[in-house]
């Protein structure tokens, strides 16, 4: 018998919920303003993040540059979520998922030029045809 790898696992299941967090914001467009999307939003991170504290049996670590980085991304999220919420609340669902789905060119872009990680040709040929896929949708 032939078992998927952990990460594909892992990677299916975020997969699932990232349809989920797409999705459910746009129904809540249809009776809420984005800020108050927002907030309670964020009600649902505290909620999880507490969660995960108390469950975990490890205490928390600290490191100056690592927490900088986590409220950095924390905050790049939220603020990316903000947007998003606006663009649902007025655009077609499967554009605005699609389009902002597309964000990891920007993380390719950025671990390109500030960690030195190489890029292919081939990989390169796939962050052309995402920008091909972004005119297509957005016009």
């Amino acid at each position: 018998m032939t078992f998927l790898p952990a990460w594909l696992i892992y990677a299916l299941i975020t997969m699932f919920f990232y349809g989920l967090w797409a999705f459910f914001p746009k129904l809540a467009t249809l009776y809420l303003p984005t800020k108050e999307i927002l907030i309670y939003q964020i009600i649902g991170i505290l909620a999880v993040g507490f969660i995960a504290l108390l469950s975990s049996k490890q205490r928390l670590q600290f490191n100056s540059l690592g927490l900088l980085f986590a409220i950095l991304g924390g905050a790049a999220g939220l603020i990316g979520t903000l947007f998003f919420l606006k663009s649902l609340a007025i655009g077609k669902t499967y554009v605005v998922v699609t389009l902002t789905a597309l964000y990891p060119i920007i993380t390719i872009i950025l671990a390109f030029i500030f960690l030195r990680e190489s890029l292919t040709l081939k990989n390169a040929i796939g962050v052309v045809f995402a920008f091909i896929a972004m005119y297509l949708f957005a016009s």
